[in-house]
């Protein structure tokens, strides 16, 4: 995943579950968040954590059943286009 966002982006794997944080730095989540269910990807963006806008740029991704690794490839590149897509200008 890594290897496929822009630079200075961030991921973090909290303990406790099969979650994802990923920050990008001038990304537009509402947009992420309407195309990437258009294509039946399931994340959660950070300003549905807080009321203070501490998360604008940050998005949840989970995975919480077998997916084949084709599925998951596939899955992460389509995101990963989505989110070079929304990236504000």
């Amino acid at each position: 995943m890594h290897e496929h966002l822009p630079v200075n982006s961030k991921i973090s794997h909290p303990t406790g579950g099969f979650v994802l944080w990923v920050e990008v730095a001038k990304l537009n989540t509402g947009k992420l968040k309407q195309l990437a269910r258009q294509n039946n990807l399931d994340i959660r963006i950070g300003d549905e954590f807080s009321t203070l806008g501490l998360y604008s740029d940050c998005f949840r991704l989970n995975i919480g059943f077998n997916m084949a690794t084709t599925q998951i490839n596939s899955k992460m590149l389509c995101l990963m286009e989505l989110i070079t897509t929304c990236l504000k200008e």
